[in-house]
């Protein structure tokens, strides 16, 4: 009895030493031997590509995502769990209709990875008449892999959405080629639910006595405002008409998209930001109105614009909203290089005559060198040093 129970611990330290494990809940699970097999040590890639069919149901689409559409082995996994095929017919018809219409291969990569979907459709009666259809009224193939990689665009209906839509905007246009902007911005406008909403923001602006040619830039360039739920867009033109801006200028417009495009909680954390320096609101509100972007900047990117120009160099937090681009102006590429110099320059007494910080930061880089860098060769030959060497600084 001894003899034979030592025989079987035998057997079983044996079967352990060799026993064959599943690794802890893979993705594919792939069978591992463990510890001899050294296919334990291959990437992921590999045991992907390299593991049988029968043994993971998706593998066919991963394969097929990472060699014909050209996925990355993370965005085929992902791409999987939404599309999945037991044969590769009809994937490969729609590959051929994109090809036989001169899209490149990232184009095409780039449309199924935004819409897996897209393999599955039908090629010649869903695809290809959308494709001809856009490319009609004057998109590029570019553009078009931005449509199609559009959750929705696919699934809706040529004649009864998509060109109805389309010929909604063209009427707002004075060209076809207006309308490849917008919409590649925001396909969700050729939506009828998106367009209802669309023309009713637009009646609010008019109504607000905002011109059309402002309008029509808010569309073109920034669809989405538009398509954002009305009451909140007539709310912020009205606080834009208390802060006494006008609709008819042109700044009305570029306001509105800024303030009506953020969320109420983060406009007060920045108001509170600006006041935190000695700001008052009506400076902050000036300011905004000059530059719209002023308020588009991260409560961080604020607190290192100020804390370095104020804290360190001294300005007047005034002089700052006073030309609130400052704000927006890189902190390590622009104001810190550009603020060293200038300080070399007066520390040497080399410029009898103060420069505004406008002036200092506003000017192109070649006027910048010209003007403050180049002819101080002689007298400050490191300040081109210095000015590269804090450019390049991470």
């Amino acid at each position: 009895m001894f003899k034979f129970l030592c025989k079987c611990s035998k057997i079983v330290a044996y079967e352990k030493s060799c026993s064959i494990s599943i690794s802890t809940i893979q993705k594919y699970h792939l069978i591992q031997l463990s510890p001899l097999s050294s296919s334990s040590k291959k990437d992921s890639k590999d045991s992907i590509l390299n593991a049988k069919i029968d043994e993971n149901p998706h593998l066919l689409t991963v394969n097929y995502l990472i060699k014909s559409c050209g996925l990355s082995e993370k965005t085929a996994i992902s791409a999987s769990k939404i599309v999945n095929f037991e044969t590769p017919d009809r994937p490969d018809s729609v590959l051929a209709v994109f090809r036989k219409q001169g899209f490149t291969d990232s184009e095409v990569s780039s449309i199924i990875s935004g819409y897996p979907k897209v393999l599955l459709c039908r090629p010649q009666k869903t695809l290809l008449p959308k494709i001809e259809f856009f490319q009609s009224v004057g998109f590029s193939n570019a553009d078009i892999s931005k449509l199609l990689s559009f959750r929705g665009l696919i699934a809706r209906s040529l004649e009864t959405q998509i060109i109805p839509s389309f010929n909604v905007l063209k009427d707002l246009f004075t060209s076809e080629q207006d309308l490849v902007c917008p919409i590649t911005r925001c396909p969700d406008i050729l939506t009828r639910s998106f367009q209802s909403l669309m023309i009713a923001n637009i009646e609010i602006l008019r109504e607000a006595g905002v011109p059309e040619p402002s309008i029509l830039h808010l569309l073109k360039n920034q669809p989405r405002l538009l398509v954002r739920p009305s009451h909140m867009l007539k709310e912020s033109a009205e606080k834009l008409e208390k802060m006494g801006l006008n609709p008819q200028d042109g700044c009305f417009a570029r306001c509105l998209w800024r303030m009506a495009s953020m969320d109420r909680r983060i406009w007060r954390e920045k108001m509170a930001v600006y006041e935190r320096w000695g700001c008052s609101e009506h400076e902050v509100l000036e300011a905004f109105m000059k530059h719209a972007s002023f308020m588009a900047i991260s409560t961080g990117k604020i607190m290192d614009v100020m804390d370095f120009l104020v804290l360190k160099m001294g300005h007047d937090p005034s002089v700052i909203l006073r030309a609130p681009f400052i704000v927006t102006l890189s902190v390590k590429k622009n104001i810190v290089p550009r603020c060293a110099v200038y300080e070399v320059i007066l520390n040497k007494g080399l410029m009898k005559k103060n420069v505004s910080l406008s002036t200092l930061l506003a000017c192109p880089e070649k006027i910048f060198l010209k003007k403050f860098v180049e002819c101080f060769e002689k007298e400050a030959a490191h300040l081109l040093k210095i000015y590269r060497d804090l450019k390049l600084k991470k």
